[in-house]
């Protein structure tokens, strides 16, 4: 989970949309030494040999044990730390910070200090015995605008951080994301369809499923049941009642509790697990309070599919409709595009945001968890749940791109579009310029990570948009997992068009730069 940008209030300006030029690099590149746009070219390079960056852990230990610690975090200041992170504290990344801020850019802070979570390892962790480092899952961070500087202290964004990461392995230990999974399941067989936007349940198809599951209630009970789940008093139960009265006190999951065969077919959770889930709720509800206090969002990030669930229920369904209240968007979910369920499941969403009234904030993804994700779904023998190429995901992210832009140009919902893809930045602004939205507007931001395509991010801030820069922060030592994730997942991206093109056009900056009549 991450912790979001506090907001600028900014006056809705008429203008038409500027033109963004994403390919004149001395303003894209205008922040960066050339010393710094070497660095950048040559990194880029050496993440194209995957052989070395499969091999980084290792290099990293052999590094640190032949050249001392110091030495080591010298060369790696001037090298990978120097390229995707801020500096070592809040105090030493101001310089990086103002700098941004000068060309029209926020940033968004992150203490980079990654910890293992339960079952979401992705390569070998960092262990003080054996010395090796590792990247694992995305961990929770601060994030703020460069232009207001609104932190109480690095003391308290750590607090905040553990307190997220826990929320995290609570979540996972809680199995409540299978539990949402089979409370889903439960409303689709008593509603008699697949698609829960569209079923509803009635007191007689209530009566009869609650019959055929085992549940041993008279009709005078299932017809009380029908009267708490139908808040509405529409005469039948939509998805979203059925799923905000899934709560562990009420009526529902004793329901659920009490039926041998729902036993026996869904994860229930016991009452020890029931009130782990009740503390994990209020920690969250905590922190979404108090960041409302303060003006700052709250970004949720996206995990893999079977953390999610849990995730999803907590921000949308519990904290977004007692937060996202009137014109303040606080809490944001994230959606990853390069799943087959991105559609149904953003629907799903703002479906529930129409029904309940708050504005809907996202930050729209492709995704991270690929290889994890398809050999989960071979090893447990379930379809793979990832779309079956990039063509394929990129179609999605356009499309509900353009759906939530709609939908931010009629003013209930918030978005970011955090990508490093041109052709969907430009995508973004097209869909901008249809709906009238002002490059000025909160409700349209765009993000990207710092030591990445500052060609996309600079263009943008320095036309009026609102362009942030992801910038993590921490000590060289502990940051290390953060910078070994960032060369795989770099080193994945090598062969794309993107990737490409940037070389490209950090190659054309530094000829330039060398041209003697420039």
């Amino acid at each position: 989970m991450r912790r979001a940008m506090r907001g600028l209030r900014w006056r809705s300006v008429e203008r038409s949309h500027p033109t963004v030029d994403f390919s004149d690099t001395k303003k894209a590149y205008c922040l960066k030494s050339f010393s710094e746009l070497l660095r950048h070219y040559l990194l880029y390079k050496m993440f194209g040999f995957k052989s070395l960056v499969r091999h980084s852990n290792k290099l990293l230990v052999w590094g640190e044990t032949v050249l001392g610690r110091r030495l080591f975090e010298w060369t790696m200041h001037k090298t990978v730390y120097g390229q995707f992170v801020g500096g070592a504290s809040l105090t030493t990344l101001r310089p990086c910070v103002d700098s941004l801020s000068k060309s029209g850019v926020h940033s968004i802070l992150d203490y980079a200090v990654e910890e293992d979570v339960p079952d979401t390892v992705v390569m070998e962790t960092r262990s003080l015995a054996a010395g090796q480092y590792q990247p694992v899952s995305r961990d929770t961070t601060m994030e703020a605008s460069a232009r207001t500087y609104m932190f109480v202290d690095e003391t308290h964004c750590d607090d905040n951080k553990r307190n997220f990461l826990s929320c995290i392995r609570t979540a996972a230990e809680l199995r409540l994301s299978q539990a949402v999974r089979g409370v889903e399941g439960v409303f689709r067989r008593l509603a008699g369809t697949h698609n829960v936007l569209c079923g509803q349940i009635s007191v007689s198809s209530l009566q009869k499923g609650l019959r055929e599951l085992g549940v041993s209630l008279s009709d005078c009970e299932v017809e009380l049941l029908f009267e708490e789940l139908d808040s509405d008093r529409s005469g039948a139960i939509s998805y979203h009642e059925w799923l905000n009265r899934f709560q562990p006190s009420r009526s529902l999951h004793r329901l659920l509790r009490g039926s041998e065969e729902l036993q026996a077919v869904l994860c229930v959770l016991n009452e020890e697990e029931v009130d782990q889930m009740k503390r994990m709720v209020d920690r969250a509800r905590e922190l979404a309070e108090t960041a409302g206090e303060c003006g700052v969002g709250l970004m949720v990030d996206a995990e893999q599919t079977y953390f999610q669930p849990a995730i999803r229920h907590i921000v949308v369904n519990i904290l977004m409709p007692s937060y996202n209240v009137g014109a303040e968007t606080v809490v944001y979910n994230t959606q990853q595009c390069y799943l087959k369920d991105a559609e149904r499941s953003l629907l799903c969403d703002l479906a529930l945001s129409d029904l309940s009234g708050f504005s809907y904030g996202v930050k729209l993804v492709r995704g991270a968890y690929l290889s994890q994700e398809r050999s989960k779904a071979a090893m447990e023998g379930y379809p793979d749940p990832i779309w079956p190429d990039k063509a394929a995901t990129d179609t999605c992210y356009n499309s509900l791109l353009r759906l939530c832009i709609q939908r931010a140009g009629q003013g209930t919902a918030h978005i970011m579009v955090a990508s490093h893809n041109k052709r969907s930045i430009q995508h973004a602004l097209t869909c901008m310029s249809e709906v009238g939205l002002n490059p000025f507007t909160r409700q349209v931001v765009f993000g990207q990570l710092l030591g990445m395509c500052d060609h996309l991010t600079l263009p943008l801030g320095q036309a009026g948009y609102q362009a942030y820069k992801y910038v993590p922060y921490g000590p060289v030592m502990e940051v290390l997992p953060y910078l070994v994730r960032r060369a795989h997942e770099n080193s994945s991206l090598m062969n794309s068009v993107s990737a490409a093109e940037e070389q490209a056009l950090v190659r054309t900056e530094l000829l330039r730069r060398m041209n003697p009549f420039e």
